[in-house]
């Protein structure tokens, strides 16, 4: 299942844990991170299929 994560009203050092955290599972199940705001992104499993139609956002 896709996860969408605002940290939008998250400190730096919170928002460095939970992202080092997600992105352990996401690279454990194969998947996917997209950025889709400063401060938004979306963590998806290898299954799904994320698509942008502006590909200025960084990509992890």
């Amino acid at each position: 299942m896709p996860v969408v994560v605002n940290f939008e009203e998250t400190s730096e050092e919170e928002m460095k844990r939970i992202m080092d955290f997600i992105s352990g599972t996401t690279y454990a199940v194969e998947g996917k991170i997209k950025q889709v705001s400063n401060k938004v992104f979306i963590f998806a499993p290898d299954n799904i299929t994320v698509e942008a139609t502006n590909e200025t956002k960084r990509t992890w």
